[in-house]
């Protein structure tokens, strides 16, 4: 957990004033102790005159057993009050250092989430993510506020009673103490359980918000296809193998706690018997009874710090346990990393090409091979082919969502692994098909990554999107919230206003993945009349499930099983008797 520590050292004089705090505190109960060896041995006798020793030193104070009273009576104010002083000022302290770490945990789990490709959360669950910024990191949280402020203070207090029962008795002290060995080793024992039950809780947890996730993002689906007692079946399912684990955690904490009572008892008794027999009346090695008192408070009061360590010890496995799925996540490199020394890519003023690329998921088969593709500024390049062949895949590319396998995409001969991300990004508007809108208004979503446009500008890029005479009849127009996704506006709405927010973006270039898949017949040609004002002096590449839309694009190019197989204008296409024709002709009998 050095990881957790580095965080921590950011609040290092927090962390040393709180141990300050701890050591006061310990101290304060110490005297606590003590002050029931001179409340039996002086205050409770017959003597009007009593003699205190000073512990540590050979002097002795002589009082009147009256001004003694009194002098106690006042001092038992004074330690419980700074007693708790000390004792809030480590409990805030540490609190304050556990709340701060864990906020710049959660700031660094999130940068470092931003930062990873898409590939990474194709491969991973929505759910499971979330479950490592919520659960696991209250973990932490709870760990490093309750369990670290035991570890620290414990071992000070423990310190400071063992030097009390030795003062007060070295011979019993020892016999007392043979307890100890036991008690640690069942901490370790108790703790090692903890931690392998906690690393199974947590990966419980993160299926159950998994399914969770799922099926509250897709309850249409759910209860359009009658999968509701399914649905509640595999949750519930979930939620037993989590009742499961956590019982299994709940029996090692009831466990722990009766047996460190009984070793309590055990050494109590030993002391118990060894005072009684061994600790003769009259004899040199005799107690007083204030000494006894006082000893076996002192002896009490170690249990209560071996027990909060026996707890702490747990806890921290579950941070361990907690931590190391955290640490999973900030340890992963991104695919798709920016070279040291990167420029700033300038404005597109040529061309794109696609060098020999060749690409593939993970390790899997070829999606594209040794693709060679010229993308000239101001044409329109669309992209056709059945599903599966990569067309997508190709324009990912462009922005480095992906990295090519091998060969290499340039702009005006820059190699895009050279440059940037964000100022190639900054170049590259992108619609796709699954529009993401945020749950905020009509006019944060058009001008979403634009923040300083006015508003005249954004409802500007509307009207070119065909969106503003529906965005004016929402109940608050542009303030309107579009809600979770955008569901409370339509698909085809959702589509317009991503449309719009990429004409405010007045990108180089630009990639229309079916972005006009979920629009009526009008809306499309408005849409693609303003796409088409949008395009000029722009490199445009456009993916279209209606290849009627791409008819005048300046050239198709067909992919078919990773490979460009064809390459022309529409009518050149048409003659060729190839894939395109085959594809254009099915549709077209299809909507006939």
């Amino acid at each position: 957990m050095k990881w957790l520590f580095h965080y921590m050292s950011a609040y290092k004089w927090r962390m040393a004033a709180a141990f300050v705090c701890m050591l006061f505190f310990a101290l304060f109960s110490a005297i606590s102790i003590w002050m029931l060896k001179l409340l039996i041995d002086k205050i409770f006798t017959a003597d009007e005159i009593v003699t205190l020793e000073v512990p540590l030193s050979d002097y002795c104070l002589t009082l009147k057993r009256t001004v003694l009273v009194k002098a106690l009576a006042a001092f038992v104010v004074a330690i419980v009050f700074l007693k708790g002083i000390a004792g809030y000022g480590q409990t805030y302290l540490m609190r304050f250092t556990a709340y701060k770490v864990i906020n710049d945990l959660r700031n660094d789990l999130y940068r470092k989430v931003t930062e990873l490709s898409p590939g990474f959360f194709t491969r991973r669950k929505t759910g499971e993510l979330i479950s490592r910024f919520t659960n696991d990191l209250n973990v932490i949280q709870l760990s490093i506020a309750e369990s670290l402020a035991s570890i620290m203070r414990e071992p000070v207090t423990i310190v400071v009673f063992l030097f009390l029962i030795f003062y007060l008795n070295p011979g019993l002290a020892i016999i007392s103490l043979v307890i100890f060995p036991p008690v640690a080793v069942l901490i370790k024992k108790f703790g090692e359980r903890v931690k392998k039950i906690t690393g199974e809780s947590q990966s419980r947890i993160a299926d159950i918000t998994s399914v969770l996730q799922e099926t509250l993002s897709g309850m249409r689906v759910v209860q359009a296809f009658g999968m509701e007692e399914y649905e509640r079946e595999r949750f519930s399912k979930k939620t037993g193998m989590f009742f499961n684990t956590i019982m299994r955690s709940a029996r090692v904490y009831l466990v722990s706690s009766p047996v460190m009572e009984f070793l309590g008892a055990v050494g109590i008794a030993i002391i118990i018997l060894y005072a009684g027999y061994a600790v003769v009346p009259g004899s040199e090695k005799a107690m007083t009874a204030g000494d006894f008192v006082a000893f076996l408070g002192a002896v009490f009061s170690l249990y209560a710090p071996c027990k909060n360590l026996a707890r702490a010890n747990n806890m921290m496995q579950q941070a361990r346990a907690a931590s190391a799925k955290i640490l999973e996540i900030l340890d992963i490199e991104s695919e798709v990393k920016e070279c040291e020394g990167a420029e700033s890519l300038p404005g597109l003023e040529r061309e794109i090409r696609f060098n020999d690329v060749s690409f593939s998921y993970s390790g899997g088969k070829r999606l594209l091979a040794d693709v060679n593709l010229r993308a000239g500024v101001g044409e329109i390049i669309a992209i056709v082919g059945t599903s599966g062949v990569g067309k997508t895949t190709l324009v990912n590319l462009i922005p480095r969502f992906y990295d090519c396998l091998s060969g290499s995409i340039t702009f005006d001969g820059k190699d895009i692994r050279d440059v940037t991300i964000k100022s190639l990004r900054k170049q590259i508007g992108v619609v796709t098909q699954e529009v993401i809108l945020f749950n905020d208004t009509v006019l944060n979503n058009i001008r979403y990554g634009n923040s300083g446009i006015s508003e005249e500008e954004v409802i500007e890029s509307a009207r070119a999107a065909n969106a503003h005479g529906f965005i004016e009849n929402l109940p608050s127009g542009y303030e309107t919230v579009v809600g979770d996704r955008g569901e409370l506006v339509s698909g085809g709405e959702r589509q317009r206003i991503a449309i719009a927010r990429a004409i405010l973006k007045n990108p180089a270039v630009l990639i229309l993945d079916e972005a006009t898949s979920s629009l009526d017949s009008e809306s499309e040609m408005l849409v693609q009349e303003a796409v088409n004002n949008l395009m000029k002096d722009r490199t445009v590449f456009v993916i279209a499930h209606r290849l009627s839309t791409i008819k005048h694009a300046h050239r198709i190019i067909v992919l078919d099983k990773g490979r460009i197989v064809e390459s022309g204008i529409h009518e050149e296409l048409m003659k060729k008797e190839g894939i395109y024709k085959r594809l254009y002709d099915l549709q077209f009998r299809s909507r006939t």
